[in-house]
């Protein structure tokens, strides 16, 4: 690794050095390729006290020791619980949500669009980056919020257009998004509790992404194109409730990643994983997709759940664990070159060598988190830049200095993270980090 020194100068010319990038890869038609899924987020913002009169009304005088989250909510009552645990433990999760009326008394809506690779290109084309979008839901609202001259997407006829050049094809699938801060207070009756840690709870409703179907027209351009795909990131495949439609989908993605890798041989199958509801499921992924895979990105939460599937509990405030847990998950699913691991104190890759400049390629990723988790929106390239100011993380460097020290040193890159100790907004932090780190390709 270069010295701590050298760390800070690189970060100060990162956001020129991000812009040098986004104009050499207009220059040579690069397009990086974003998947799969897409569709209407309805971003729940709420104040506290609300929240909280909800919540005593369906658990005051409940016995909340044991408190566990619902992963397929039914009732109120469920609700309810499930929110109460994700907010006090400060996690970020997923469930499936069968009636949403509960929540029209305590949030209020705003729309956005969900799905890690439609958010990454959002977030590329905030800083003036172009790519090509993978859609499922392709409704109105969601062609109305992607529509960008940046974003490309393919026609039916197998030419590329913009979002506003494709004709909705179906009604939007709704994801609800309950974000909370760190430190706000919540109560249950008398009992009153502080968030620890901002984070998000999305609440879902599959109609489309239950299958998540692959846009025919979107794969074959890709295959023949591939020469102006430096990255391919897919996602989304944690949508799938049935083990036969997601074994039937995994399949299609490994025929199309070994096609894309014919096309151009050096280029990188980047996997972003997600938030997986049943272990089955998770584990099918893990074995049939991270084989054709280049790079696995994952936060922390997710290192956790993959470690614990597989029967171990590393202690992740530990450096070195962290690194070997990583290593171990590298040989065990034959993932090709490593993986990248985002937190809020760090980023950090681990693996053979890149053809790349991944430390850049984290830094980008790091200040455009940054920049969203400041503004809530995607930054633009001077929001980007005003985040140099923020400090670094200790944590981050505590994990850089004992790992440099270590015999993992030369198998590691980390880079501290942009810290706030506070954001405004969780939703879309490891999209925009995501699409950051695919400039470095």
């Amino acid at each position: 690794m270069i010295t701590e020194t050298e760390l800070i100068e690189k970060y100060a010319v990162a956001p020129e050095k991000l812009s040098e990038m986004i104009q050499k890869r207009k220059a040579e038609g690069l397009l990086s390729a974003f998947g799969y899924a897409s569709n209407l987020d309805l971003l729940c913002s709420f104040q506290p006290e609300a929240l909280s009169r909800f919540l005593t009304e369906e658990l005051n005088g409940s016995d909340l020791s044991g408190l566990k989250p619902v992963v397929n909510i039914t009732t109120r009552r469920e609700l309810a619980q499930t929110i109460l645990y994700y907010c006090i433990n400060g996690l970020g999760g997923e469930a499936d949500i069968e009636n949403t009326e509960a929540l029209s008394g305590i949030v209020q809506f705003q729309k956005a669009i969900g799905g890690t690779g439609v958010q990454a290109a959002l977030a590329l084309s905030a800083v003036g980056g172009e790519c090509l979008a993978h859609l499922t839901d392709a409704s109105e609202d969601v062609l109305k919020l992607l529509s960008s001259p940046l974003i490309h997407a393919v026609h039916e006829n197998g030419v590329l257009c913009t979002a506003d050049g494709l004709t909705a094809r179906n009604e939007p699938e709704p994801h609800y998004i309950v974000q909370f801060r760190k430190g706000d207070r919540i109560r249950v009756g008398s009992r009153e509790y502080e968030i620890p840690r901002s984070n998000r709870l999305i609440l879902t409703q599959f109609r489309i992404n239950g299958k998540l179907p692959l846009n025919p027209w979107t794969i074959r351009w890709i295959e023949e194109n591939a020469s102006r795909i430096p990255s391919l990131l897919i996602s989304g495949f944690n949508c799938i409730p049935d083990l036969p439609v997601l074994l039937d989908r995994l399949q299609a993605v490994r025929e199309h990643a070994g096609r894309f890798h014919q096309g151009r041989p050096g280029g990188i199958v980047y996997y972003e994983n997600g938030d997986f509801h049943q272990e089955e499921l998770f584990r099918a992924v893990l074995q049939n997709l991270l084989p054709v895979t280049d790079i696995v990105g994952m936060n922390e939460e997710e290192l956790s759940d993959t470690m614990r599937l597989i029967g171990e509990d590393p202690d992740g405030s530990d450096p070195l664990t962290v690194v070997r847990s990583v290593l171990s998950l590298i040989e065990r699913f034959g993932i090709k070159k490593g993986m990248v691991i985002h937190t809020k104190d760090f980023s950090m890759y681990a693996g053979k060598p890149l053809d790349a400049d991944i430390e850049s390629g984290l830094m980008f990723g790091n200040m455009m988190a940054a920049s969203k988790a400041i503004h809530g929106s995607f930054g633009t390239p001077k929001e980007v830049r005003e985040t140099l100011p923020l400090p670094l993380s200790e944590t981050g460097f505590k994990f850089r200095r004992i790992i440099s020290e270590s015999e993992y040193g030369s198998q590691v890159v980390l880079v501290p993270s942009r810290y706030l100790d506070r954001p405004k907004y969780t939703i879309g932090l490891g999209d925009a980090f995501t699409a950051g780190v695919q400039l470095c390709f």
